[in-house]
């Protein structure tokens, strides 16, 4: 896209983080278990989707037949399978912010119209290249700054340890008043207690995504404790069967 990007590489991890996108981190790829856990697919249409509101044949009625249903007419696996169609307005990926004037509700949060509440938008940061640190046995890391509307400034750092795959986030806000602030997280990971139903946590310090089949685990530490919502991503995909759910990740909202 011709805009810089940042790129932390340690012994375990390497990590892209992306200023003109929010200050995101748009790819966290684990060296041993050789898995990117940012790689989630957002809810995007597709010209498949219209088939979800066909109307049944006009020949069906004039032959004096009671219509076929949606399923009959495109193969759908499930009912109620259109209130899914839901679209994203970002690319799902990490350590996304928000600045909010009211705290959302969970379903808000799982259609994505909660960023109606938005004070800010996702606008770029501003950074420097850190200098080389040879011989320094500290963490990789990048600082970032943006100007908020209105006056004041967030100043967001990612740290990468050098020995072990922790990703650390240090999020502050210089002389700005917010309601409610918001991170997000998608993670491609499938943890079996996540799969199918949306939920939402208060004051919480710590939670844990795991997927054993493949050895992975992410525990995310919030400090201050905080209201966490996640929900499995799903976008309706079509397959050789009909239309159907496909799970693609999970989001995290703290």
């Amino acid at each position: 896209d011709g805009r810089d990007e940042v790129s932390l590489k340690t012994s375990t991890m390497g990590l892209i983080v992306d200023p003109s996108e929010a200050g995101a981190v748009t790819e966290w790829s684990l060296y041993g278990p050789r898995i990117n856990l940012l790689d989630t697919l957002g809810r995007r249409p597709e010209p498949y989707h219209r088939k979800l509101e066909a109307a049944a044949l006009p020949a069906a009625v004039a032959a004096g037949r009671e219509p076929e249903s949606i399923h009959d007419l495109v193969g759908v696996k499930e009912e109620h399978l259109a209130s899914h169609l839901v679209y994203d307005d970002h690319r799902r990926s990490a350590f996304l912010d928000y600045g909010l004037e009211a705290m959302p509700a969970l379903e808000e949060v799982v259609r994505s119209s909660w960023t109606e509440r938005s004070v800010w938008s996702s606008m770029p940061f501003r950074w420097t290249p850190p200098r080389p640190a040879r011989g320094r046995a500290g963490p990789l890391a990048v600082t970032m700054i943006r100007d908020v509307p209105g006056g004041g400034h967030i100043r967001k750092t990612i740290r990468a340890a050098r020995d072990r795959s922790t990703l650390e986030c240090l999020y502050t806000l210089e002389g700005v008043d917010v309601p409610v602030v918001a991170l997000e997280f998608n993670l491609a990971l499938r943890d079996e207690r996540y799969l199918t139903h949306a939920e939402q946590h208060e004051r919480l310090a710590q939670f844990t995504i795991e997927e054993p089949a493949i050895g992975v685990s992410v525990r995310l530490q919030l400090d201050p404790p905080a209201t966490l919502f996640h929900f499995p991503i799903e976008t309706v995909s079509e397959s050789e069967e009909g239309l159907e759910r496909t799970y693609q990740g999970l989001c995290l909202v703290c």
